[in-house]
């Protein structure tokens, strides 16, 4: 829709040309754009396409951008340029959020701005100490993320309609500022509306490096939050290459970077042989799962699991994973058939995190610790195909002293015995008989992890334990805990089963009389 003849025409941004000075459009931007060009995304729906408007002002001041804003349009950009002082505010009154409050440092930044929902103008309130200048532009005016690498600062709107790509990110900051990328997507204007979903975020942190997957455009890239120097490198993903992954079943890569491990026999669990080259024992050097809602939840870390071994992926039977990759080295991710995981019918020995099947009945397995360093973590679990349940059998962690856990099995399942230790730890797992485990007596005691067998009627009992950290579990007939039956020291009732014991000291049990 044409501007009215009074309402100047914003001259874009340029890289190297001070706030306030006048500079050849790039020609992705055409000055006076009216329309939207012909390889820009419609989004589904006639895109509101107008004339830039621009605003100045000095100090605190209201404005009202006098627009016939379509119910439910979708955002525009909101480009901001300061002449004397870096810091900016503008807010849509009535609203949580501020389009700007930011440092801006290069006196210049685009946000993304969302017009009211029932349409027409809006007011915004700008708060500066200086003069500025507000320019309202289409979301033609975007930057093109095309591949290849693209530089800038502070805050920045990309639009994106190639194909799916990885974007490599890095950005500094000598200030240790905050850095969040993220894009928006939908097959409509209105859906642009929506909340971004989150691909970078960088609190505190002087530098970023990451690697991450977009979709394929149309979509809207948004730098919201930044004072760092960054660098955007975009690289087209090759279905050959995506291929040749899931066929060999190989991951490998270098610096942070989101995966998507393809199952090799959907519906069934893999063994994963990984190794983070370079790398020395840390919680910051890992690996984490990513669900569809972009949460993590935290999988392999090399402080607990060791540069290298082996670990579970699919044990609940799904066909994909996505895997926030953090290291800064070279790593890799092999794909193995389940198969290869040794199958336990007697006395085991390793060294490092591995995986075991175990195919008997529900029974009770001693962990032990064989190196001659204690110190370290070393933990056993045990993990139920297709139920994807899994349960702590025994820790002995910084100790040599063995521990007795029960092995859960729910029949018509796979059962997987898990070992969690840094790679140059040795250990030994075992079964051992029902026996083995400690009647309830009238004063039956232990330290660490540890079962007791109670044989008799329902009774109260009196938990103590001289670590801060305790838990008691009562178990069904498969060995799952079935309930907890206290976190904490004090009386507790207790029915006829195994109780399994997680402390970290010594504990007692004994019976009320």
């Amino acid at each position: 829709m044409p501007a009215p003849a009074s309402v100047p025409t914003a001259t874009p941004w340029a890289p190297g040309v001070p706030p306030f000075a006048t500079a050849p459009a790039p020609a992705s931007v055409p000055p006076g754009v009216t329309v939207l060009p012909d390889d820009d995304p419609s989004w589904g729906d006639e895109p509101f396409a107008f004339e830039p408007l621009t605003f100045t002002g000095d100090k605190a001041k209201t404005i009202i951008v006098d627009l016939p804003f379509p119910p439910d349009s979708g955002p525009v950009i909101l480009e901001a340029k300061v002449r004397d002082h870096a810091f900016l505010h503008v807010q849509i009154p009535g609203r949580e959020d501020d389009v700007f409050c930011d440092d801006l440092p290069d006196r210049h930044g685009r946000a993304l701005l969302v017009p009211p929902r029932k349409g027409g103008p809006l007011k915004l309130k700008v708060r500066h100490d200086g003069k500025w200048e507000l320019t309202v532009l289409p979301l033609s005016a975007a930057r093109r993320l095309d591949a290849g690498t693209i530089e800038g600062s502070g805050r920045e709107v990309f639009l994106h309609t190639g194909p799916a790509a990885e974007v490599k990110v890095r950005a500094t900051d000598r200030h240790n500022g905050w850095f969040q990328l993220n894009y928006h997507a939908g097959d409509s204007q209105s859906e642009l509306r929506r909340p971004a979903e989150e691909l970078v975020h960088a609190w505190n942190g002087r530098r970023v490096r990451e690697t991450v997957q977009i979709p394929e455009g149309p979509l809207l890239l948004v730098i919201d939050k930044s004072r760092h120097q960054w660098e955007l490198t975009v690289e087209p993903e090759h279905g050959r290459g995506r291929s040749r992954q899931q066929a060999t079943g190989v991951y490998e890569g270098k610096g942070d970077k989101k995966i998507t491990l393809v199952s090799p026999r959907p519906g069934r669990p893999s063994l994963v042989r990984y190794e983070f080259k370079e790398a020395k024992r840390s919680h910051d050097v890992e690996a984490r799962s990513v669900d569809e809602y972009g949460d993590e939840t935290e999988w392999l870390n090399t402080h607990t699991h060791g540069v290298r071994g082996t670990a579970l992926a699919f044990g609940s039977g799904a066909s994909e994973r996505t895997v926030q990759v953090r290291h800064s080295g070279p790593w890799s991710f092999q794909l193995v058939p389940e198969g290869h995981a040794p199958l336990v019918t007697g006395p085991v020995e390793g060294r490092g995190s591995t995986v075991l099947r175990y195919q008997g009945p529900p029974t009770l397995m001693t962990l032990r610790r064989t190196s001659r360093r204690k110190e370290g973590w070393l933990t056993a679990r045990a993990w139920n195909h297709p139920f994807g349940k899994s349960t702590i059998i025994a820790d002995v962690s910084n100790r040599h002293r063995p521990a007795l856990g029960p092995v859960w099995v729910d029949p018509g399942g796979t059962c997987y015995l898990l070992v969690v230790c840094p790679e140059d730890t040795k250990w030994r797992l075992e079964p051992a008989a029902f026996a083995e485990a400690p009647l309830l007596g009238a004063r039956t005691q232990g330290t660490g992890y540890g079962v007791v067998r109670h044989t008799g009627p329902d009774t109260e009992v009196s938990i103590v334990s001289t670590s801060g950290l305790q838990h008691v579990y009562q178990l069904d007939e498969n060995l799952f805990p079935r309930r907890k039956v206290t976190a904490t020291s004090g009386t507790q009732h207790i029915s006829e089963g195994i109780l399994h014991v997680r402390a970290l000291g010594d504990w007692v049990i004994e019976k009320r009389s």
